[in-house]
This record gives C-alpha cells, structure tokens and sequence, in this order.
C-alpha cells in the first residue's frame, strides 16, 4: 500500500478553466481542486511539457471571476487528465479558492491547518 503523502484536502468541482501559454490557448474542464494543485481534463492535446508553466486561469461563473494561477504541469494521465501544482496566485486568488474548499468540504478549521504547509 502506497503512503498518501498529500498535505492538502481535495475537492470534486466542476469549473472552465483556460490554459494559456505563449500564444496557446486550451480550454479545460476541472475535475478537482486543492489549496495547492489541480487535475484537470482536456478535450485535445495542448503542447506543454512536464514541469513546464503555464497561466490557470479558474473561471467561477456564478460570480462572473477569473482566478489567475501561475501553475506547473506536474503529470499527464492517460491523454486528456493533466495535473498541476500551483506555484504562484494573488492574496485574492488565495482567499478565494480557500473559501471555495472550505464551502465544498465543510470543514473550515481543516483547511486553515493546511494553511500552515502552503
């Protein structure tokens, strides 16, 4: 049995998401969400490379708000499953996606502990 070593509480979220990299564009669909990454699926291959940036843009349509993350591609499952680790956000981005979890897993005090490994 493999040990989880995951720090961070993930959440099932359906949401568009846009990568951006250079001049490329790619629409995504989310699958799920963390603090500190994110897998998302693709309808056709997008030319990133692992370990290489990209723009995350997180689209949460109730609001009408963009939430920009610099992201890392981390894996690619199978064709169309990328995962990502995010390096870099705004405070704003921050608060934002932190309140989305705690909403989504009920637990407000879970997610500030996880606070402390971001």
């Amino acid at each position: 049995m493999t040990e989880n070593r995951r720090h961070f509480s993930r959440v099932k979220f359906k949401a568009r998401i846009i990568l951006k990299k250079d001049h490329r564009i790619q629409e995504a669909h989310l699958l799920d969400i963390s603090l500190k990454g994110a897998l998302v699926e693709i309808d056709r291959e997008f030319d990133l490379s692992q370990n290489e940036m990209c723009t995350f843009e997180f689209h949460l349509n109730e609001a009408d708000l963009i939430l920009p993350i610099e992201a890392k591609l981390i894996y690619q499952q199978e064709a169309h499953h990328l995962g990502f680790r995010f390096c870099e956000m705004e405070l704003d981005t921050l608060t934002h996606l932190r309140r989305l979890i705690e909403l989504n897993i009920g637990n407000a005090e879970l997610v500030q502990k996880e606070l402390f490994f971001f």
